[in-house]
């Protein structure tokens, strides 16, 4: 599978579960932080990749309003969930049209049409 992106997270046992009662069966802790390394770095890679198919694309994307780390750009999403950073004070609920112009692995950049 080539997912846009995932959400991952190392499993921890909760006290009262069947899981924390089998203690015993777990993979030593070293090798769990290498195996989820590992995925996080393919699937940061795959993402990468899907999201560089966008760039010269058009498309519509809903504001959300400005970005909490810049104020002169703002956080909007894609019809497909997508994170599209857009030049520019577009107040939330907007659309718009952007052309995308680069590719992140966890987000898009895109100019408004």
């Amino acid at each position: 599978m080539r997912f846009d992106s995932a959400f991952m997270f190392i499993f921890s046992s909760r006290p009262g579960t069947r899981a924390a009662e089998m203690i015993d069966k777990f993979v030593p802790q070293e090798i769990i932080q290498e195996r989820f390394d590992r995925l996080v770095q393919v699937q940061d890679r795959v993402s990468y990749e899907r999201n560089t198919e966008e760039v010269g694309q058009t498309m519509e994307v809903l504001s959300e309003g400005p970005s909490r780390k810049r104020d002169d750009v703002a956080t909007t999403r894609s019809r497909t969930g997508k994170l599209v950073h857009v030049a520019g004070s577009h107040p939330s609920g907007l659309f718009l049209d952007v052309v995308v112009t680069e590719a992140k692995p966890h987000y898009l950049v895109g100019s408004p049409v």
